[in-house]
C-alpha cells in the first residue's frame, strides 16, 4: 500500500493577493452608490447637531452631579 504524496495546491503570493485586494476593492467603489453633495451637506449637520446636543447633555448632568456631590460632602463634614 504506496502513501500518495497529497498534491499542494500551490497558494498565491503576498504580492498578488494584495493586487487581487486592490482590483476588487477598486471595482466594489465603482459599484457603490454615492451621497449628492446636498445629502451630505444635511448628513454632516445631523452630526454635528447630535454631537452638540450630547456635549451639552453630559456637561448639564456632570454639572448637576457636581452641585449635587459637593452639597451631600459639605454637609457630612
Amino acid at each position: 500500500m504506496a502513501i500518495k504524496a497529497a498534491t499542494a495546491k500551490k497558494e498565491p503570493s503576498l504580492i498578488s493577493k494584495g493586487v487581487n485586494y486592490i482590483k476588487e476593492s477598486w471595482a466594489e467603489t465603482k459599484r457603490a452608490t454615492w451621497p449628492s453633495w446636498l445629502e451630505i451637506r444635511r448628513l454632516t449637520t445631523a452630526v454635528f447637531a447630535g454631537v452638540a446636543f450630547v456635549t451639552i447633555y453630559i456637561y448639564v448632568l456632570d454639572s448637576v452631579f457636581a452641585f449635587v456631590t459637593k452639597e451631600l460632602f459639605k454637609h457630612l463634614k
